[in-house]
Order: structure tokens, then sequence, then C-alpha cells
């Protein structure tokens, strides 16, 4: 099913639960899409077949409080990153993740 998430225009110093409810809505559209699709790399061939690509590289910049490390989160489904009220992640991390 065919769905369209309207977020509001980026904003300086949005609140970080703005940023999150606005995150929030959005996987909630595309969770729907990922488990209609399913995963490729559960069926052994397929698994074979993948099993030279490389897997993507991705760089999040934004202003402090941005959401970045939601983001990346919610992509790798699991909690990585500190808490904080105050600014956590202010040098640059490199992830890696592995099967």
């Amino acid at each position: 099913p065919a769905a369209s998430v309207v977020l509001p225009q980026a904003q300086h110093s949005r609140p970080m639960a703005d940023i999150i409810s606005d995150l929030t809505r959005m996987f909630k559209v595309l969770d729907p899409l990922r488990d209609e699709l399913g995963d490729p790399l559960r069926g052994d061939r397929l698994r074979d077949e993948f099993d030279g690509l490389t897997p993507p590289k991705i760089v999040v910049i934004g202003d402090e409080s941005a959401g970045k490390s939601t983001v990346l989160e919610q992509l790798i489904r699991m909690p990585l990153f500190p808490r904080n009220t105050t600014f956590c992640t202010r040098l640059p991390i490199h992830v890696r993740l592995r099967r």
C-alpha cells in the first residue's frame, strides 16, 4: 500500500521530542513496506549471491541535536549511541556492523 509522510520543514533548534515524533511517523510507514518486501538474505541461494557485495557507507552530517543518532539507530534497528540531555556524539564515530 502506498503511503506518504509529510514532515515539517527543517527548523533550527527543534525540540528532540518533535524530531523523534516525526521519525516515528516516518518509520511507521516504512516498516510495513520493509516487512512486505521481506529479508532478501534469508535464503541460502540469495545469501551466496550477495556474499561478495560491499555494504553501503553512510555519512550523517547535521546540526547538534538534529536527530542524526536517532536516524542511524533506526537504520540498524538497535540502540547504539549514548543518550543525554546535552550533546553526546560530538566527535566522529565509525560504526561497522557485521553478521
